[in-house]
C-alpha cells in the first residue's frame, strides 16, 4: 500500500497543500485501507507494508492512525511494516507503529524497521524529504541496513522505502523520488551481491515497475488517490481511484507481483491538477 494520507483538520493552520483541498476523496481514505484488509477469500496475508505518508502535512491523526493499525495486526495476526514519507512529521513513525514482539527498530532512527515472516526479512528505511519533493537516506540508516543485510542467514530481503529509487514515468515526476546522489551510490553498494529480492515504494501515488542495481522495483499506486499516467506535460492529474500491490513468493524462485487498481465511486473525476516543478514538495 502507498500514501495513506488521512486527514485531521489543524483548526489553526489554512492548508497550503491541494490534496487537503479536496478533502473528500481523502475522507474516504480509511474505508480505502479497510477494504482490502477486510477481504478473506484471497487468504490472510502473511504481513501488510505501508510505505507512507500516513497523514497530510500539518494535520495529527497519528495516534487514530497507529490504533487502526494495532486492531488489524491483531485481526490479520501478522505483521505490519509502516516507513514515513515526505507528508508524515518527523519523528511521527515512532514505537506506536511498531509490535514490540515482531519487529526490531535502529536505536538511531525509530521509524527505521524490520520485520520477518517466514523465509523472508522486510527493512523499512525513512527516506525522509518532509517538505521537499524528493527523498535521501541518512549514513547512519545506510549503516544500520548494511549491518542487518550483511549478517549472516538465508532469508531474502525486501526493502521498502517511501521514495522510489527509480523516476517516475510521467514528466511531472522526475525529480521526485530517491535523488540524493550519495544515497543511491552507497544504497547500491549495499544491494550489489545482497539477498535483496525486490524494492518496494509508493510516493509516485503512480503503478508502475523499474529496476535499482539489478533488484526490481515496485511503486504502488496511492491508497488515497492515484495520477494518470497519460498526464501532459509537467502535469500531475490525480485521479479518484485506489490501489494497492499484492505480492506473492514462493521460495527459492523470484516474487510474484500483483497489483490491483480500485475505482472510487467517481473514478473519472479528477481530484486535483497540479503543475509540477522540481523544487516542489
Amino acid at each position: 500500500m502507498a500514501h495513506s494520507s488521512l486527514n485531521r483538520p489543524a483548526p489553526d493552520r489554512k492548508p497550503a497543500d491541494p490534496v487537503w483541498w479536496l478533502n473528500r476523496p481523502l475522507g474516504a481514505t480509511a474505508s480505502n485501507i479497510r477494504g482490502p484488509l477486510a477481504r478473506g477469500d484471497a487468504g490472510l496475508p502473511d504481513a501488510v507494508v505501508i510505505s507512507g505518508d500516513l497523514c497530510q502535512r500539518g494535520h495529527d491523526a497519528y495516534a487514530e492512525v497507529a490504533g487502526f493499525l494495532t486492531e488489524q495486526r491483531r485481526r490479520l495476526g501478522c505483521p505490519i511494516l509502516v516507513v514515513p514519507g515526505n507528508h508524515d512529521e518527523p519523528g511521527a513513525i515512532d514505537a506506536r507503529f511498531h509490535d514490540p514482539d515482531t519487529s526490531h527498530t535502529d536505536p538511531h532512527d525509530a521509524s527505521n524497521s524490520i520485520i520477518a515472516v517466514p523465509g523472508l526479512r522486510l527493512i523499512g528505511l525513512n527516506t525522509h524529504g518532509y517538505g521537499h519533493p524528493h527523498g535521501w537516506l541518512e549514513t547512519t540508516s545506510l549503516d544500520w541496513l548494511e549491518h542487518h543485510i550483511r549478517q549472516d542467514g538465508t532469508e531474502d530481503i525486501v526493502l521498502v522505502l517511501h521514495h522510489p529509487p527509480v523516476p517516475g514515468m510521467i514528466a511531472g515526476l522526475r525529480h521526485r523520488g530517491l535523488l540524493d546522489s550519495d544515497s543511491r551510490r552507497r544504497l547500491a553498494e549495499i544491494m550489489t551481491g545482497s539477498r535483496v529480492c525486490l524494492i518496494l515504494s509508493g510516493h509516485y501515488h503512480l503503478n508502475q515497475y523499474g529496476s535499482f542495481a539489478g533488484i526490481p522495483v515496485s511503486v504502488a499506486p496511492g491508497i488515497s488517490y492515484s495520477n494518470d499516467p497519460l498526464a501532459p506535460g509537467e502535469t500531475i492529474l490525480a485521479r479518484a481511484v485506489f490501489g494497492f500491490v499484492r505480492v506473492e513468493r514462493e521460495p527459492p524462485g523470484p516474487p510474484d507481483i500483483v497489483s490491483s487498481l480500485l475505482p472510487c465511486s467517481e473514478p473519472s473525476r479528477v481530484v486535483f491538477t497540479l503543475e509540477a516543478s522540481p523544487s516542489s514538495p
